[in-house]
């Protein structure tokens, strides 16, 4: 790079992605290294060795998954574990009301009370059965516990959950 060097504009990224250093330069190595680089390639790069950094990216990345995935629900047909306080909490599928999005995060309401975790609602849903419909890009109702409904949106007991537009025609074939 003509003004900058590799090394020096990564450290001054704020969000450091994962790198694979390379460059005509053996002496910026230990840079490179000392950075947590995947790997560093000198030119001219052989073939060889530039498949042998793309499997240690892939490697890592199979790594982060897994360590990513550690603590997300465990969906059965009648239950479901989340982690909370540091230990892994029964929830019957059944006792859930509704399911909502906190953009990280999903609140999982039961009648009387809720649990908040780190988890995507597409995620969920794609985990759940029948019983539970996407009313809104926010929302997720179990429809045995709706208890009244409009064109604007679905009651359970006394909480109201809006119907997104694009759920319409789903909330109608439904009930």
């Amino acid at each position: 790079m003509p003004v900058l060097k590799g090394t020096d504009f990564y450290k001054n990224l704020i969000h450091k992605p994962k790198v694979i250093f390379t460059t005509a330069h053996r002496n910026y190595a230990i840079d490179g290294f000392e950075l947590d680089a995947i790997d560093y390639l000198l030119k001219p790069i052989i073939f060889s060795r530039f498949f042998n950094a793309i499997e240690k990216f892939i490697a890592t990345q199979q790594s982060q998954n897994i360590t990513a995935t550690e603590g997300l629900p465990t969906i059965n047909k009648d239950h479901i574990f989340v982690k909370q306080d540091r230990k892994q909490v029964k929830i019957m599928v059944n006792d859930i009301t509704y399911i909502q999005s906190l953009k990280d995060y999903i609140k999982i309401h039961l009648k009387n009370k809720s649990h908040v975790i780190k988890y995507g609602i597409t995620a969920f849903e794609k985990q759940l059965d029948n019983n539970f419909i996407r009313v809104h890009r926010s929302y997720i109702v179990n429809i045995n516990k709706v208890t009244a409904y409009t064109k604007h949106d679905i009651e359970i007991g006394n909480i109201e959950i809006p119907i997104g537009e694009n759920y319409k025609a789903i909330i109608a074939s439904c009930f």
